[in-house]
């Protein structure tokens, strides 16, 4: 698998929306009691495109068979596979502190 990712200060021009959970059981379904998620609209490929001074910032990780990659609380990724590939994610809510605060803000000064 071949992963592009960028830091959490991505978030002002990833422009990351809320949106209503859903879930797919053979088609898709509006958790109508449920609550909102993240949805990210742009691509890091538009992000670049718009803001070239950027480019610097995006990394690429080609993770190979028997290879672990952590992908760190609040990052932006984007995955594609060559081939037939298995993967196993482990997904948790980071916790919301001074640092991730501290690191919004910066954000909105890139």
């Amino acid at each position: 698998k071949i992963f592009k990712v960028a830091p959490p200060y991505f978030k002002k021009e990833m422009d990351v929306r809320k949106v209503k959970g859903c879930t797919f059981n053979g088609g898709l379904e509006v958790e109508e009691d449920g609550g909102y998620v993240r949805w990210i609209k742009n691509t890091l490929e538009e992000v670049v495109e718009r803001r070239p001074e950027l480019e610097r910032f995006v990394y690429e990780v080609r993770v190979e068979e028997g290879m672990v990659f952590y992908l760190p609380f609040g990052w932006f990724h984007e995955v594609r596979s060559e081939g037939v590939s298995v993967s196993y994610n482990f997904w948790w809510d980071g916790e919301y502190d001074l640092k991730w605060s501290l690191m919004e803000g910066v954000g909105e000064e890139i």
